[in-house]
């Protein structure tokens, strides 16, 4: 982005003013946000230095949601109306392990392996890698804040 001096942007019709100021704020505004969440994930984004043993990423992941929230919601604004839904698609299934509903649970970050029988007799095991979940999650989440 080009930054101009102050005294040549008096020289600017206001339609191209007002679009450097606003292309400015969306910058900081997706700046802000991205220094939130990489604040709230100290230590388990991008690399899980601190990730809780077992199945203990729930409570922590509890905790930091107000937070996040709040992140969230405040640069939601500075989106198209069209990134807007794409990028609250990706808030749900951040927090929401179940399909269509919007409420806390964190049971995609937790390392459960699920064995199911076949049709053919034998089982099928399907293991479930909860830090590369999260990792894609909130990657999902932070594209929407790159510099535009």
């Amino acid at each position: 982005m080009v930054h101009l001096p102050a005294w040549v942007l008096k020289f600017l019709p206001n339609p191209i003013k007002y679009w450097l100021d606003r292309r400015t704020r969306i910058i900081q505004a997706g700046n802000a946000f991205r220094t939130n969440v990489l604040a709230e994930f100290e230590g388990l984004y991008p690399i899980p230095s601190n990730w809780p043993a077992g199945t203990g990423i729930e409570p922590t992941l509890k905790r930091k949601f107000a937070a996040l929230q709040m992140a969230v919601e405040s640069y939601k604004p500075f989106l198209s109306k069209d990134k807007q839904e794409e990028f609250d698609k990706a808030w749900v299934t951040y927090f929401c392990a179940l399909k269509g509903r919007r409420e806390q649970t964190y049971h995609h970050y937790m390392n459960i392996t699920s064995t199911s029988e076949n049709s053919f007799g034998g089982e099928t095991v399907i293991p479930n890698d909860g830090k590369a979940t999260f990792k894609r999650n909130v990657d999902r989440l932070l594209s929407f804040a790159q510099g535009r």
